[in-house]
C-alpha cells in the first residue's frame, strides 16, 4: 500500500501565515500539521509516501526526510488544477493500493477497517449536524452509490472528510484519465469525487468507514479548533516557570521562557519564545516570539514575531458602558 497526500494548495484561507510557509507546515502542539498526519498514517507501514506539492516543496521535503524513515516520492503540481489532476501528476510512481488523504484533514479512525481489501475501496465519513454544508455519500445495501456535493436535501448525514482508500488503483487512474479527457472540471479543477463516481457507476464497490474524530485545518478558526484537540492529546509543560501560571491543557516548548503571565488553556508556545506580563488562552504562539503586555485569545502568532503593548488602565463610574477598540479599529 502507498499513501498519497495532495498538499499543493495555496492555503488562501489561512493567510497571512501561508505567505511565508506552506499550509501543511503550520505548527500545532509542537509539530506541523503534516507531522501529526504522518504520525497517524505511518502505523500502516506503507511501502512509500507520495507528496504532491506546490511551488514551495523544499521545506516540506526537508521536514519529512529529517523526521521520518520512509521511502518518499515528491511530485510538483505546478498549476492548481484540482485533486484528480494532483493524483495524475504522480501516476508514474503509483503501483499499489492507494490511501489518499487531503493535507488539511486530521482524523481518527480504525485504519485497519479503512484498508479492508474485500472491496474496491473505502471512503471515510463523519456524521454532521448540517450535511448541506458538505459533500455527502448516498448508500445502498451498505455500499456507497453516489457522492453528492452540498445537497439541499441530503440523503444521509455522513459527510466526506477527505480520506479515500482505493484498492483498484489502476481503475482510479483510468477514471481520472477519462475525467480529464472529457473536460469534467469545475472552475478549471478536476475533483476526485468525479473520478470515484465514474468507478462506482462502472460497478466499483466502495464502503463507508465512519471516523471517530475529524478536524479540518482549512481556515484560521478551524486551525484553532484542531489545535485544541492536539494540545489535549499532546500536553507538555516547561521545565521551570516559577512566576507563571499554566492552565492545562497546554503545549510549551522546554526552551520557552514564561514570566509573570497566565498561559492556557489550549495554548502552544514554541521554541525559545519569551512571554512576559501576558494573559494568553486558546492561541498558537510560534518559535522565537517576543510577547509582552498582551491579553490574547483565539490568536495565531507566527515565528520570529514581536508583539509588545501596554497594560490598560480604567477609571469607570457606576452604570458605565465601555468598549475597548484595538489598533485596527475593531471592538475588543
Amino acid at each position: 500500500m502507498q499513501i498519497l497526500l495532495p498538499i499543493a494548495g495555496l492555503g488562501t484561507r489561512v493567510r497571512p501565515h501561508t505567505h511565508v510557509r506552506p499550509k501543511p507546515m503550520l505548527s500545532l502542539a509542537g509539530k506541523p500539521v503534516l507531522g501529526h498526519l504522518l504520525d497517524h498514517l505511518l502505523s500502516l507501514k506503507p511501502s512509500s509516501v507520495i507528496l504532491v506539492v506546490g511551488e514551495r516543496a523544499e521545506p516540506i521535503e526537508q521536514y519529512v526526510r529529517a523526521h521520518y524513515d520512509v521511502p518518499l516520492h515528491i511530485r510538483v503540481q505546478a498549476k492548481p488544477r484540482g485533486q484528480s489532476h494532483a493524483i495524475a501528476v504522480a501516476k508514474d510512481v503509483i503501483e499499489e493500493p492507494l490511501l489518499i488523504v487531503f493535507g488539511d484533514t486530521l482524523f481518527e479512525t480504525d485504519l485497519a477497517e479503512l484498508t479492508d481489501p474485500a472491496t474496491d475501496g473505502a471512503i471515510c465519513v463523519r456524521r454532521v449536524d448540517d450535511p448541506r454544508r458538505f459533500g455527502v455519500v448516498e448508500l445502498r445495501d451498505g455500499l456507497i452509490t453516489r457522492l453528492i456535493e452540498k445537497p439541499e436535501q441530503p440523503p444521509t448525514d455522513l459527510a466526506v472528510i477527505g480520506v479515500y482508500m482505493v484498492n483498484d488503483y489502476s481503475g482510479l487512474l483510468r477514471a481520472i484519465d477519462a475525467q480529464m479527457r472529457s473536460g469534467e472540471a469545475l472552475k478549471g479543477e478536476y475533483y476526485l469525487a468525479g473520478a470515484l463516481q465514474r468507478m462506482m457507476d462502472a460497478g466499483g464497490r466502495f464502503k463507508p468507514v465512519e471516523a471517530a474524530g475529524w478536524w479540518d485545518t482549512g481556515t484560521i478558526d478551524a486551525v484553532l479548533d484542531a489545535h485544541r484537540y492536539l494540545v489535549l492529546r499532546n500536553q507538555s509543560r516547561p521545565a521551570s516557570a516559577p512566576r507563571a501560571q499554566i492552565v492545562e491543557p497546554c503545549w510549551v516548548d522546554p526552551s520557552a521562557t514564561l514570566d509573570r503571565c497566565v498561559v492556557g488553556p489550549y495554548v502552544t508556545v514554541g521554541a525559545r519564545t519569551r512571554i512576559r506580563n501576558c494573559v494568553v488562552s486558546d492561541a498558537i504562539i510560534g518559535d522565537d516570539v517576543e510577547l509582552s503586555n498582551q491579553v490574547l485569545t483565539r490568536s495565531v502568532i507566527g515565528n520570529n514575531a514581536t508583539l509588545d503593548g501596554r497594560p490598560l488602565s480604567f477609571n469607570i463610574a457606576d452604570d458605565s458602558w465601555t468598549q475597548v477598540v484595538d489598533a485596527l479599529g475593531g471592538a475588543g
